[in-house]
């Protein structure tokens, strides 16, 4: 039975929106981790175990996913809540967002692949920029205004 603070080696099989987070399967457990992607091999701390569920940390990618890029903005890396994908090559992130919808349509809305008609996703011409709607947060420290984005999972 995996415990919390056990450091497992998995690979990552899916990808679960909105949280953004890679998948791990192990002893029954679905394992949910931040910042890999399918098919990447690595090592992660438990963080959280649930019934069936746990939360990791990657500690280690062992082997890379040939999709993984440098994010574009320096904010990402310091755990900004803004963008979520930006380590995932815009084309995947694309094809990572369509397999959610049509898995959404199947679970929740009983829309079976091939009862419907579906051209894909239209990707944005532009990869970064595009978001039409922001939530901007405003506080103050040291005495000075701030805005910008809450961190993740805050």
């Amino acid at each position: 039975m995996i415990q919390k603070n056990e450091i497992i080696e998995g690979e990552v099989v899916d990808f679960a929106l909105p949280e953004c987070t890679g998948v791990l399967r192990q002893e029954g457990l679905v394992i949910f981790v931040p910042g890999v992607l399918p098919g990447e091999r690595c090592r992660v701390i438990i963080k959280k175990v649930k019934k069936n569920l746990a939360e990791g940390e990657v500690s280690d990618i062992l082997v890379s996913s040939p999709f993984r890029v440098s994010p574009p903005c320096l904010y990402f890396l310091d755990g900004c809540g803004g963008c979520s994908l930006q380590y995932i090559d815009y084309s995947e992130q694309v094809k990572i967002k369509e397999q959610n919808a049509r898995v959404m349509l199947a679970r929740l809305g009983g829309v079976e692949p091939g009862t419907y008609i579906n051209d894909g996703f239209i990707s944005s011409p532009r990869s970064l920029e595009y978001r039409n709607k922001m939530e901007f947060n405003f506080g103050e420290k040291n005495g000075r205004l701030l805005l910008g984005l809450r961190p993740k999972k805050r």
